[in-house]
Formats: structure tokens, C-alpha cells, sequence
């Protein structure tokens, strides 16, 4: 059970960043078509402003297939924001991410899933003439701020920072949801504990601690692990949600990798959202590691 939980949290996670990242990139797009620019030759399209998302999503095949020579702002808008035949359009990511939280309502809390919910709800309803009534922007200014679903996921997963609930202090409700999130154990946290009651020996300090503070890897929790992968014919259940946190960690570096390099091609190395550094501090997150020795027991398998 907890192994699942893990995969549809991850693909929760990563749908609704992913409905931001393209939200980002469509709106620095609209505002660069906004601007002067040269007309390119016919087989050159590829590189006029409004091919860039095709091309950077690796939806461009699809998108002329359905639409032989027009390339258009409102023919790209509608393909990337609403088309639900399009798996990468906000809409399809906003849909696949509520469908994960549908599989593991029992495992976050209420206002989470009521929240994404609503977004899926007033997502279904919105369709071009809304966005161009209301803003173009605008709309895209609504989709980013559904990220702090990520954070929260992220605090789930062990990822914990303290710092960035200030960002959220101009909304109260959220601000206390996300710091009631990061006070609570992660499902990490809570694995450990299930083994230290399973009956493995887990060092106290990791199975009672400040939840709030990022985890610390710890030498018992190695030798924890290397008793589970030295017998996995014993701690079969155990050894299999190992292999599953893995999975999630690994498919999260190879996310944060892609995003850093879907951020280079869209602003290469300008300032970020936020005024942050942009790629080089998404590049920190490559150094996150969510559960350390599960990664660090592989250097001591099979040893005495």
C-alpha cells in the first residue's frame, strides 16, 4: 500500500508541476509574440516564437498533423492548454494529477485533494473565449499558483524547508495547511517507524525527531537496510517498498533534470520566478536526495 501511495504521490507531484512548467513557458512565449519580430522563410517555422512549445514538448509532429501548416497563437493555445487528447496540455496534466489524488485520498488530507479537485472542476469548465474574456496571462498566472500542491507533495516525500512558507503568508489557510504538512511525518519517516515496529532495530533519534527539519541520513538506518537486502526472501514486503521509494527517487532527479534543462532552452540563464537564480538554483535540487541510504546500503551489499 505504501508503495502505491508513493507512485501516485510522484505522479501527482510531477503532473501539476508539469501543468506550471507549461503554463511558464506559454506565457513567456505570449508575451515574446507580443514583441517585434521577423517573419521567418516557410521552412523555418520551427523556430518562429510560437513553434518553440511544440518543439520543446515534443508535441510538434502531433500538433501539424491535426493542423497541416497553421501555426497560429490561438491554434497552439488551444492544443497546449486544452486539448484533452494532448497529454501534455495543462488541462490533460491538471485531469492526470487529480486522478492520482483520487488513488491515495486516504493517504493526504482533505484539503489537498478538495483543493485540486476545484482546480480540476473549474479547469473542465474554462475554454478559449473564457481565457481571452479574463486574460491570457492572467489565466496563466492562475495555473502557477497551484503549485504550493507540489511543495506539499514535496513535504510528503521528506523534502522539507522551513523558509518557504513565507512565500505563503499572504494566505493564511494555505500557510497553515502546508506548516500542519510540514510538522507531520513524511512517508519516509513513517516507514522507518513501521519497520522499528515490524520489530528491525532504527536508531530513536530518527524514529522521533523535528519533523519540520530536513532528514538526515544515519549509519543505523544503513545497517537497517542491508539486513532487509542481504535477506529480501525474509523482509520480502520491506524489501519491496525499498525498491519502490527508489523508483520515486530516481524518477524525481530524472524530473528535476529535465526541468533544468527545459528552463535553459526557454530563458537560458536569466533570473528566475520569484527573483530566484533561475538554473543554477534549480541545479541544487540535482544534490536532494530524498531517502539517502537507500541509496548508500547498494556500497555495502553483500559485505560482512
Amino acid at each position: 500500500m505504501l508503495a502505491r501511495a508513493a507512485n501516485n504521490l510522484y505522479w501527482m507531484s510531477r503532473h501539476i508541476e508539469r501543468a506550471e512548467n507549461t503554463a511558464r513557458m506559454l506565457d513567456v512565449t505570449y508575451r515574446m509574440s507580443l514583441l517585434p519580430y521577423r517573419v521567418l522563410e516557410t521552412d523555418q517555422e520551427w523556430a518562429e516564437p510560437w513553434a518553440l512549445p511544440l518543439v520543446i514538448t515534443g508535441r510538434a509532429t502531433d500538433y501539424y498533423q491535426r493542423n497541416p501548416g497553421l501555426l497560429s497563437p490561438d491554434n497552439v493555445l488551444r492544443y497546449m492548454v486544452l486539448d484533452a487528447s494532448n497529454p501534455s496540455s495543462i488541462h490533460s496534466c491538471i485531469q492526470a494529477a487529480r486522478e492520482n489524488a483520487r488513488n491515495v485520498r486516504g493517504v493526504i488530507t482533505s484539503e489537498m485533494y478538495e483543493d485540486l479537485n476545484d482546480v480540476w472542476l473549474n479547469m473542465r469548465t474554462i475554454d478559449y473565449p473564457h481565457i481571452e474574456s479574463k486574460g491570457i496571462s492572467e489565466f496563466f498566472d492562475w495555473v502557477k499558483l497551484q503549485s504550493h500542491q507540489f511543495r506539499a507533495i514535496e513535504f510528503l516525500l521528506g523534502n522539507k524547508d522551513p523558509a518557504i512558507l513565507a512565500v505563503h503568508r499572504h494566505d493564511p489557510a494555505l500557510h497553515a495547511w502546508l506548516e500542519r504538512l510540514l510538522r507531520e511525518p513524511s512517508l519516509y519517516d513513517e516507514f522507518l517507524r513501521h519497520l522499528a515496529r515490524r520489530g528491525m532495530t532504527l536508531p530513536d533519534e530518527r524514529l522521533e525527531r523535528d519533523w519540520s527539519q530536513p532528514y538526515r541520513r544515519h549509519d543505523g538506518v544503513v545497517a537497517a537496510f542491508k539486513a532487509i537486502y542481504d535477506a529480501p526472501e525474509q523482509h520480502w514486503d520491506a524489501y519491496d517498498m525499498c525498491e519502490k521509494l527508489v523508483d520515486v527517487e530516481e524518477n524525481f532527479q530524472l524530473w528535476r533534470f529535465r526541468h533544468v534543462k527545459t528552463v535553459e532552452r526557454v530563458i537560458g540563464f536569466k533570473r528566475g520566478t520569484g527573483g530566484t537564480a533561475g538554473v543554477s538554483f534549480l541545479r541544487k535540487t540535482l544534490e536532494v536526495a530524498l531517502f539517502p541510504e537507500l541509496i548508500e546500503v547498494r556500497t555495502s551489499i553483500g559485505s560482512a
